[in-house]
């Protein structure tokens, strides 16, 4: 048997405290605080504190420690050798370097036992945590999933015309309150014509505009091909809200100015008075105002209202009593 060896079996059988506490109460009989310890040999209180409660987690490898406990034993004058040889049997080379176990009572078999540890919990593994994350990745998408699936969905509806290309079919719901009388309608659809699914029509019917105009034309829209008409009062209530079929016709007694919106302009012709008309368009498009005052003022002085033959609006001082209200 060697002498290190020798000194390190003395030890055992004389110490019963572990390193740690070895190193706290020299500190404290010397009247050393922990921030002159941390400073005297460049560590953090954390550290000192782990080494004197026998914790070597926080310490990336062995030497280290050995390194630590060597200038610690320096520091507080007490033989380095007898604290090194101590913390090699209370933490054996191989050792996983975290709590140290703890000594027991002088037995024959040396400084305390190497199987009795701390009573403390384990840290929960790397992969328990994976298996954790995976769980509740895996319990959001469920929820996420018959949320989804069972729940029913909200449906938004404008009040504004959709953007349609030419004759393309729309769903909408529309539900609108009772509008404000401004035509009679009288639709005289041919039985070809494609109903939209789960839309209610509403329009205003028979009614007068007020009594100090007293003056209707009747506005007769004819329909070659698919094409949506939304027809509204200057205040926007819709009076017509349809896609006409083709070989449909649509004729509206009107009191009052209204806005007119085709999707498919070139697929209509409009009649006013029973006199084909022509209306502004931009494309397939059309977007314009019936004025039933200037319309009427224009008949009666045998002009026509409308564009000329090239589309444009008359020229001079006649006012069209079609206005194109596109933006």
């Amino acid at each position: 048997m060697t002498e290190r060896e020798e000194q390190a079996d003395d030890l055992a059988q004389s110490v019963t405290i572990s390193v740690g506490e070895l190193l706290r109460q020299s500190r404290e009989s010397k009247q050393r605080s922990l921030r002159e310890v941390a400073d005297a040999l460049c560590l953090t209180e954390d550290k000192i504190t782990a080494l004197e409660a026998d914790d070597y987690s926080l310490f990336s490898a062995r030497i280290y420690v050995r390194g630590y406990l060597h200038n610690y034993a320096r520091y507080l004058q007490i033989d380095s050798a007898e604290v090194l040889a101590a913390f090699e049997l209370q933490v054996p080379r191989g050792t996983r370097l975290t709590n140290a176990p703890q000594p027991g009572a002088i037995t024959s078999g040396g400084f305390g036992s190497s199987s009795s540890s701390l009573n403390r919990p384990r840290q929960p593994s790397k992969k328990n945590r994976l298996r954790l994350v995976v769980l509740l990745v895996a319990t959001a998408l469920i929820i996420l999933f018959l949320t989804s699936t069972f729940l029913p969905s909200s449906v938004n509806t404008s009040d504004d015309p959709p953007g349609f290309l030419n004759g393309a079919a729309i769903d909408h719901t529309l539900q609108s309150g009772p509008p404000r009388p401004a035509i009679s309608v009288a639709n005289n659809n041919m039985s070809a014509e494609i109903p939209l699914e789960n839309t209610n029509i509403t329009a205003a019917a028979e009614s007068s505009f007020p009594a100090e105009t007293g003056v209707s034309i009747d506005a007769s829209f004819s329909f070659t091909d698919d094409c949506l008409t939304d027809i509204r009062d200057m205040d926007g209530t819709k009076l017509v809200y349809d896609l006409k079929a083709a070989g449909s016709h649509l004729t509206l007694t009107l009191t009052q100015p209204v806005k007119v919106f085709l999707n498919n302009a070139t697929a209509v012709q409009l009649h006013l008075n029973g006199t084909p008309y022509p209306f502004p368009r931009r494309g397939p498009v059309a977007r314009f105002e019936l004025d039933p005052v200037q319309i009427s003022a224009l008949l009666s002085s045998g002009s026509k209202p409308g564009n000329n033959e090239n589309g444009d609006p008359p020229s001079g001082s006649q006012a069209s009593p079609i206005k194109d209200s596109a933006p």
